[in-house]
Parts: C-alpha cells; structure tokens; sequence
C-alpha cells in the first residue's frame, strides 16, 4: 500500500528571489508615497537645512566647476543628448528591447514636472541657506522631486541594470555600474550645493526615478535578458552536443 507524501514543497531558489523582489517593490514605493507626502505637507523636513548648510561649506579648487558639470550632466538637455547617443548605440548593435527600455526611460523623464504640480513643494530660499543665482532656469517651479535626480536614475539606473544582465566582463561591468553611480552621486550633490533643492528633494528624484524603472520580472524583455547570456561551462556544453567526459568521441559511436 502507498502512502503518499504530504510534506510541504521546498520552495525554488528563483520562486524565492522573486518573492523578495516583489517585496522590495512594494517597500520602495511605500518609501517613495510616504517622502512624497511628507513633502507635499512640509515641504522643509527634518535635516533639509542642515545637510544643505554641510554640503555647502565644502570647499576646495575647482569645486564650482565641479557644481556645473553635475547641473549640466543632469540637465534635461543632457539626459536627453546622452540618452539620445547610448538608444543610437543600442540601435546601431541591434539591441532593440535594451535600446526601447532606455527610449522609455527618457520618455518618462518628462513626467517629472507633473509629479511638482502635484506635490507643490517649495524650493530652498535664500533666507535658510545660499542660493546660487544660477541654480535653475526657473526659481519659481516646485522643488520635490528633484528633476536632474529623477532624470540621472532613470539614464544611468538603466545603465547599471543593462551591464548586470548583459556584461560578462566582471570588471567591465564593476566599471560602468561604479560611473554611473558616481554620477548619480553628482548629480545630487550639485543640486544640494547650488542650494536649487534640499536632501529629501534629491532623495525623492532618487526613489521617483527607481521608482518608474523598476522591471517587471515577467516581462518580454525580462525573459529575453536572462536568456541572452547563459552561463554553460564547458564541460557541460560537450555533454549537450553528445560528448562523455573524458571522451573525444560521441556517445554511442564506435571508436
């Protein structure tokens, strides 16, 4: 007589990652909707001046020029010309779907002046910290979520996760993932030190721009990435081709 076997499943290694990329989902746009309220509310929170007071009397050679080079590289017109060249790269080497995903990423850049209308958070004022003349174009728009945050995570987040998925050099990889976060870092180290937003500006460009990037783990391009460079060994590879090991003949042949 059989019995049958009622002990619980173990779950899948890849059952398990997903369940925790979901919760991690779901974590980071509480964070975003919770920052993005508190904004909305307050629009100077605990710690805004005196993070912006501690960036600001850093000072050393070159650190103005240093203040433009953030402001240009996470510039609208600098997203866009430096997204423009990468989508035309991608192109060019037939990569579509990686090359749509960063198309989309410039794309959804745009929806940061909406999410300002919709939080209406103040920008810094010259009576809390010092506020570069040239800061932005347009002293008289909302603040939260920071724009060249927003728009640097969506470029260069995109970036990081293509070289994760399609880079096989590991140092190659470590390269571009650690320049493009420098950038990001930039970026919003320049928007602090211009006093053109506060912290929990930048933090909020930060989380919106993740936020709007995050993949979805069962989408088209998703399946086609994990399949673009699978990792065989090479004593594998000869086993799927009809090779024993050790053998230099095919299985089932004579020699």
């Amino acid at each position: 007589m059989r019995y049958r076997d009622h002990s619980p499943v173990p779950d899948r290694p890849e059952d398990v990652r997903r369940r925790l990329f979901l919760a991690g989902i779901v974590l980071l746009y509480l964070v975003t909707a919770g920052l993005s309220l508190a904004a909305a509310v307050r629009p100077v929170l605990p710690g805004d001046v005196a993070v912006s007071r501690a960036v600001q009397s850093i000072d050393f050679q070159g650190v103005g020029r240093l203040e433009r080079a953030g402001y240009f590289i996470g510039s609208f017109e600098g997203i866009v010309t430096l997204g423009i060249v990468i989508v035309a790269g991608l192109l060019l080497a037939r990569r579509f779907a990686d090359a749509g995903l960063l198309a989309g990423a410039l794309v959804l850049r745009g929806t940061n002046p909406s999410i300002k209308g919709l939080i209406q958070s103040a920008r810094p004022t010259d009576d809390l910290v010092r506020v570069a003349e040239n800061a932005t174009k347009d002293p008289g728009t909302f603040g939260f979520p920071s724009g060249h945050a927003m728009g640097t995570v969506l470029l260069f987040g995109g970036i990081i996760y293509l070289a994760q998925v399609h880079v096989r050099s590991t140092r190659l990889r470590i390269a571009l993932q650690a320049v493009s976060l420098l950038l990001i870092f930039l970026v919003g180290w320049s928007r602090i030190y211009s006093g053109a937003h506060w912290i929990t500006d930048t933090l909020g460009g930060v989380l919106w721009g993740l936020a709007l990037l995050t993949p979805d783990p069962d989408s088209p391009a998703g399946h086609r990435n994990r399949q673009t460079f699978p990792r065989r060994t090479r004593h594998r590879s000869m086993i799927d081709r009809g090779y024993a090991p050790g053998r230099t003949t095919k299985i089932g042949s004579v020699e």
